[in-house]
């Protein structure tokens, strides 16, 4: 199977108008469907596209990544070879977790022409904050935080079948993001830092921390609401986005090097 279709859910593969293509990679326990309600709205400039981890989803079967720089060796790749198959302007949205992988990521491909000129980290401490890593935490106790970033999850963790189909990869990926050492450089391209101003695993100062990160541009834009802070005005975050998509593709040619918090 070619990279991207591995590691790559397109939600609109015949749409033909759009502008960039937008890399959603999802937070501890996800998966790229948590990211198809974002394709209509934003479909008439973006090609969304959802990264697909393995031990999860249509890759259940497949082994969990051992670390979080190999899932950003594997959607590396999967960049690489969409962007030969496909070439156009692309960005990248992490959340939580998923901004990690994101930003790693986009260091292994700086440089190259399918390098993104946008990277869009949400809800994650800055790789400066990053320390070194803590206990390892228990099952029980793995589960009380999980339901508390995100009241949801308890509709699936208390129904036995759906709970052995997703503990190992919430068990996994929590592993490796607690262990997770972040490379130590900076990316080249804008970089957007967001969070919400109620969640209580990260704060504004771990959102702006993210300006180090960069050498160009960066943002840093507080919503309100919790961990998952987008779920309360989609439509207002999502109109945002598109906005700062469409900025980045527009000004990706020029030089330019500032910080704005909003």
């Amino acid at each position: 199977m070619p990279a991207d279709q591995q590691w790559f859910r397109r939600f609109h593969p015949d749409d033909t108008g759009a502008r960039v293509r937008l890399i959603c990679f999802p937070h501890a326990g996800g998966a790229a469907s948590a990211f198809a309600p974002w394709a209509a709205p934003l479909a008439d400039a973006v090609d969304l596209v959802g990264v697909r981890y393995p031990a999860r989803e249509d890759r259940l079967d497949e082994a969990p990544a051992r670390s979080l720089h190999d899932l950003a060796r594997g959607v590396a790749d999967g960049v690489r070879a969409a962007h030969e198959a496909d070439p156009e302007p692309v960005a990248f949205f992490g959340h939580s977790m998923g901004a990690s992988v994101a930003f790693e990521t986009a260091l292994l491909l700086a440089g190259e022409e399918c390098a993104p000129d946008l990277v869009v980290v949400s809800a994650r401490q800055a790789p400066a904050r990053v320390g070194t890593p803590g206990a390892p935490v228990g099952d029980a106790e793995l589960e009380e935080l999980i339901i508390s970033l995100d009241p949801r999850n308890r509709d699936v963790l208390d129904v036995n079948e759906l709970r052995e189909l997703v503990w190992p990869a919430i068990r996994s990926d929590f592993d490796a993001t607690r262990v997770y050492q972040p490379t130590d450089d900076a990316l080249a391209c804008d970089l957007l830092a967001m969070g919400g101003a109620s969640d209580s695993r990260v704060s504004f100062g771990d959102i702006v921390a993210w300006q180090s990160s960069t050498t160009a541009e960066f943002r840093a834009r507080l919503y309100g609401g919790g961990h998952f802070y987008f779920a309360d005005d989609t439509e207002k975050f999502l109109a945002e986005l598109r906005n700062d998509l469409l900025r980045a593709v527009d000004s990706r040619r020029g030089s330019h090097q500032s910080t704005l918090i909003e």
